[in-house]
């Protein structure tokens, strides 16, 4: 026992152990390797599998398949895992991820047993190759044919045959409709983001196919379940090829393009223009798409060009730059910008010193959404905004601050926000936080019983849409560019001010925001709830008065109050309302407009 217990002897055990595992891979991977010496991937383009690859096509090869060590045997290199390939359309990113995909599958095959090299445990076990396209037609059609067509193109020099073929494949016959067999218990297959399966797979590569076609949130999803299934399987020799055009600075590709510009272990090629990496064919050929809509077609073919750098606000830095950093949100837990909707408006939580000063007057703009259902996931938003003037040196243009500003969704899903709710937030801004709150705002949905439930409390309420004009976005523009808004980081806020378009003189929100969906956990599409709130508070604390203060806007354009129990229905005969439309008087217009 004391022999066990000397140091000699337990560095002599060490060493023999070490020894014996070193012996045992160099079985592995010496001489008793290969079924059949594989060629380099450089001799396998060029005589093997033509055309042999561009330049910029060449180099992603180089950086992603195996090579010769420093003792002159073959490896399967591990420097990078992940490699993202930004190229334009049509520039022959499926042909390059194609080539990568048959070339892993002839090394593979080369070998006696491909399973030992990974020291998988049973030599059955499977080897995965997949591709995961956004739909079915892009997998089968694209991406798999020209897999297949590659795989079809391989051609042993020596004996003219197709060498898959002389490892007993039938190329056509094998094909199914989602995968190719192999021989040695290697598969590839081909998914879409519907029909998207991981279990029981061992995934060694894999090519994500126009990343950026995905919905952000089901593309953060495949992804980390696919290099969660990597990692488990071949946690050092796993290999992710991502490869897509740009669609949008949010796409999904962009985003973990800008996530691993920093990362050792991801390979970037990019951003390159279609004529820079297919030289078959040139700018000159594109010309009428750039003609046609030159900004999508410098995404398109170039991977360059902004998606936010048009639209209302031309000086978006503007919008970053002049954020108040020495203050925060009032409401507990949105540290910092990742703030995301309110469900509970009534009882949200603010910090201690979030109370209101008495020798300030604040007024409150809200727009708000009934929080029905749109679409299959995602309920609509209010937006609601609180804020006062600061005095400054000239008393003729004052600050305006915002205290509070908020995106209040429904509670649950398919249900309406609670109006009620968002008037219990005012009362308790009034009453228990002590703000003296003048005047209440409101965009016009449903908006005659909320006045008048407000108006019972002797609140002042006016209805004002930041949507029949300009004028209130252009308020909060022009504060904002001379330096007199002062606003906290509010991530709502300033993605939907970045977004804003102008169309026939109409401020609006793009259809579909990538960006959204990105921080909002799926919602993709484009809003501007919070930003019609601050617009909102700013007309009504900047805008001079055009006369008294009305609950309700008559049509024959005449100065009138809000009568004490007031009841829409006793008025039913005598006029009609546009909730809508705020300047009335002389050149007062009926708005009919449905969507309004």
């Amino acid at each position: 026992m004391e022999l066990f217990a000397q140091p000699d002897f337990k560095k002599l055990l060490s060493d023999t152990l070490k020894k014996v595992a070193e012996d045992a891979q160099a079985s592995v991977l010496g001489e008793g390797m290969w079924e059949e010496e594989p060629v380099s991937p450089e001799v396998f383009f060029r005589e093997w599998c033509k055309p042999e690859p561009y330049p910029i096509q060449r180099e992603v090869v180089d950086k992603m398949l195996v090579r010769f060590g420093k003792d002159g045997k073959w490896k399967w290199d591990t420097k990078y895992r992940e490699g993202y390939l930004l190229w334009g359309m049509g520039s022959g990113k499926d042909f390059t991820a194609a080539r990568i995909m048959v070339y892993t599958v002839y090394w593979l095959l080369c070998q006696r047993c491909p399973q030992k090299y990974f020291k998988m445990e049973d030599p059955k076990d499977a080897i995965d190759l997949v591709n995961i396209s956004f739909n079915e037609d892009q997998a089968q059609f694209v991406y798999f044919k020209m897999l297949k067509k590659t795989l079809a193109s391989t051609v042993n020099p020596k004996t003219g045959k197709n060498w898959f073929e002389e490892k007993g494949m039938k190329i056509k016959e094998t094909s199914k409709l989602q995968m190719i067999e192999f021989p040695k218990y290697v598969t590839a297959y081909s998914l879409n983001s519907k029909e998207y399966q991981m279990e029981g797979k061992n995934v060694l590569m894999a090519v994500f196919d126009e990343m950026g076609a995905f919905k952000v949130a089901r593309a953060d999803e495949i992804f980390k379940n696919l290099k969660g299934n990597m990692r488990s399987r071949f946690p050092e020799h796993h290999k992710l090829l991502c490869i897509s055009y740009k669609r949008d600075d949010y796409d999904y590709m962009m985003v973990k393009w800008e996530q691993n510009k920093c990362r050792s272990d991801v390979f970037r090629s990019g951003p390159y223009a279609t004529w820079d990496v297919n030289k078959r064919v040139t700018r000159e050929q594109f010309q009428e798409a750039y003609d046609t809509n030159p900004e999508d077609a410098e995404k398109r073919y170039e991977c360059k060009g902004s998606t936010i750098k048009s639209g209302y606000f031309k000086y978006k830095e503007k919008i970053t730059e002049h954020i108040n950093h020495e203050r925060i949100s009032p409401i507990m837990g949105e540290g910092g910008t990742q703030q995301f909707c309110q469900r509970e408006p009534a009882t949200v939580k603010f910090y201690d010193w979030f109370v209101g000063d008495p020798s300030k007057e604040y007024h409150i703009h809200i727009d708000l959404a009934k929080g029905l259902d749109t679409e299959k996931d995602f309920a609509d938003c209010g937006g609601f905004a609180m804020g006062h003037l600061e005095s400054t040196e000239n008393s003729s243009q004052p600050n305006v601050v915002v205290d509070v500003m908020m995106q209040i969704k429904a509670k649950e899903k398919g249900k309406e926000i609670q109006f009620e709710d968002i008037r219990k937030l005012i009362y308790r801004l009034k009453d228990e936080l002590k703000f003296n709150i003048t005047k209440v705002t409101l965009d016009g949905y449903q908006s005659t019983d909320f006045m008048q439930q407000l108006a019972n409390r002797g609140i002042r309420t006016e209805l004002l849409s930041v949507d029949l004009t300009s004028s209130p976005y252009d308020t909060l523009k022009g504060l904002m560019y001379t330096g007199r808004l002062d606003y906290y980081a509010y991530n709502v806020f300033i993605r939907e001010l970045e977004e804003l378009k102008q169309v026939k003189g109409k401020i609006d929100h793009p259809e579909i925001s990538r960006r959204r969906a990105w921080e909002e956990q799926g919602d993709e599409r484009g809003s501007k709830d919070v930003s019609d709130a601050v617009a909102g508070i700013c007309a009504s604390l900047i805008a001079k008065p055009k006369g008294p203060a009305v609950g309700f806007i008559p049509l024959t354009g005449g100065d009138e109050f809000m009568p004490e129990n007031f009841n829409p229905a006793d008025y039913k005969e005598k006029t009609k309302y546009d909730e809508n439309q705020r300047e009335y008087g002389s050149n007062y217009e009926i708005d009919d407009d449905e969507d309004d």
